[in-house]
């Protein structure tokens, strides 16, 4: 076993060897009120190119690329004519008897909770963009999703280059990590280097859902990026750019807002869910510190209804994209009854609202937007990061960097996870395996941001963030969260199941590589024998209202 002056050694030199792949930014002062915060100075090409040689991705000039592929906005242009709409190319199937995706249609708008929004007079209400006649549902539902592998297609999950991989069965550890490393990110190869192993399994599929990938053929055709590129035009439900090629200059942006669209549901319940935080030692291992039991995690969407009415789309006053709550919880103890809850609007020019309950002080604090990059009630996952990124993508400056193919936890085989033995104990115990990701790198523009960069590991195939790993304000390796997913009821199959219900997360590993501190979660827990954790579209019957995301029931919850 190597000692630990050695494992430092190695941690140092991963975290110093990127201390040169971001340049420090120059911060301009906050701007006021709902306006988004001036951007702060962004990174050149040489920063973007150091970074892209330390993961082992090819130059712009090495992969024939000749079109920029950030995210900044261009000139104001008319939109082109909408087309025809164009059918995702999709694999033949037996039919399955499926209710078709609701056809947009006018609903009378419902104000927004009043204790989560501005004032009535204040309110911008936001009128529904029109939307072209859409193509008549099919007849039954189609076959799992799979992105057309056309010349320079970007969701095409057989397109990356080949390399070389593991053959199923092997273990990589620390005495094959020189081979094997350059399929995995920097925050892995540190976790390896301190004694985790990777399981190579063979890849499987992991499709888009049936009634999403309807959605996606019948409303994709219409919708187009806004003048300013921050938002989208006429978007109703599925994949918004299911087609976006890598020649495309906005590929990026519309990239992300492919992964903003992937995980909606009408409503979301994450329930018997345990968090843990505490100091990581390279010998001991993990030593808890505070252990977080939240009743419910809830997200309730606006947007892209495909179950239960309004649909497909719930109209509010302020143009709320989706509300999320969390709370209260039971455990630690000084922290009982507390929770947080927030709004995410439509309006990229639009700050969310953001408030946390604390029951000792039995005050609430409202969050600023860049203070969603803090750990919340004292542990290590900040809310932008939350499945990957949960900011928004219009406060983001995004650089597409390449393609890579990684090892990733994609299908869970312990439901609830398993972790590793100490000295890495905070690290999942799962099959690993190849997966073709984009690899995008996202600079803040919001004042006051932790970060100076997040880079996201985007799975080509599913849309998914398995690792996203975060940079100090110096430029250098700070945080890795990896994230284990799992499809269906979390059972491992040759073929993935026919579900409607999206990916679920089965654990979450942040950890603090200049700290030596992690958090980690059971998503479920693993002692809530017999909980499936996660609920979908479940409707008013699985308790997911409105009311749940009131700052005035939070706090009744909480007391």
């Amino acid at each position: 076993m190597r000692s630990a002056t050695s494992r430092s050694l190695v941690a140092a030199s991963i975290s110093a060897s990127l201390l040169t792949a971001s340049a420090l930014f120059a911060q301009n002062d906050a701007a006021d009120g709902d306006a988004i915060p001036v951007s702060r100075a962004g990174s050149t090409e040489q920063d973007y190119e150091t970074l892209r040689r330390l993961l082992g991705l090819p130059s712009p000039a090495a992969r024939g690329d000749t079109h920029d592929s950030s995210a900044a906005p261009a000139a104001v242009q008319t939109p082109p004519a909408i087309p025809e709409a164009e059918p995702v190319a999709v694999p033949t199937s037996a039919p399955r008897a499926e209710k078709p995706v609701p056809a947009a249609r006018p609903a009378a708008p419902r104000r927004a909770p009043r204790s989560l929004t501005r004032p009535p007079s204040a309110a911008k209400a936001l009128s529904a963009p029109a939307i072209e006649a859409a193509p008549a549902p099919v007849d039954s539902a189609p076959a799992p999703m799979r992105m057309p592998a056309e010349k320079g297609s970007a969701t095409s999950a057989a397109a990356a280059p080949q390399v070389a991989v593991p053959p199923v069965g092997t273990v990589i550890s620390r005495s094959n990590l020189e081979q094997w490393k350059h399929l995995l990110g920097p925050s892995i190869q540190w976790s390896v280097e301190r004694g985790a192993t990777l399981d190579v399994a063979a890849r499987k599929p992991m499709p888009i859902e049936p009634r999403r990938e309807q959605a996606t053929q019948r409303y994709h055709a219409q919708v187009r990026l806004a003048a300013n590129k921050l938002s989208m035009t006429n978007y109703v439900a599925g994949i918004p750019f299911p087609l976006v090629t890598k020649d495309d200059p906005d590929l990026v942006i519309k990239l992300m807002f492919n992964y903003e669209s992937r995980l909606v549901a009408d409503d979301v319940d994450l329930r018997r869910s345990v968090c843990d935080t505490g100091g990581l030692s390279a010998e001991q291992g993990f030593h808890i510190e505070k252990h977080y039991e939240p009743e419910h995690f809830r997200r309730l969407f606006y947007v892209s209804r495909l179950f239960h009415e309004p649909m497909p789309t719930w109209k509010t006053v302020d143009g709320v994209r989706y509300r999320e709550v969390a709370g209260p919880l039971s455990e630690p103890f000084d922290l009982k009854g507390a929770g947080y809850t927030y709004a995410r609007y439509l309006d990229p020019a639009r700050q969310d609202d953001s408030w946390v309950y604390y029951p000792s002080s039995r005050r609430v604090r409202r969050l600023s937007t860049a203070q969603r990059s803090e750990g919340v009630f004292g542990q290590d996952i900040d809310l932008d990061s939350f499945a990957g990124f949960a900011g928004n993508p219009a406060w983001t400056e995004w650089k597409y960097l390449g393609e890579k193919t990684i090892l990733a936890p994609m299908h869970a085989r312990n439901v609830p996870v398993k972790f590793q033995a100490s000295p890495v104990d905070y690290f999942p115990d799962e099959d690993w395996e190849p997966r073709e990701v984009h690899v995008i790198v996202g600079t803040s523009l919001l004042v006051g941001n932790s970060f100076s960069r997040r880079v996201l590991y985007v799975d080509r195939e599913s849309l998914l963030i398995p690792l996203v790993e975060l940079y100090d304000m110096n430029g250098g390796l700070w945080k890795g969260m990896l994230q284990t997913w799992t499809v269906g009821d979390g059972v491992v199959r040759a073929a993935a199941p026919v579900t409607d219900d999206p990916p679920r997360m089965a654990s979450i590993s942040l950890f603090d590589m200049q700290l030596d501190h992690v958090t980690r979660c059971e998503l479920p827990a693993a002692a809530a024998t017999g909980e499936r954790g996660w609920y979908f579209n479940e409707g008013d019957e699985g308790g997911t209202t409105e009311a749940e995301f009131e700052v005035s029931g939070m706090i009744a919850k909480g007391r």
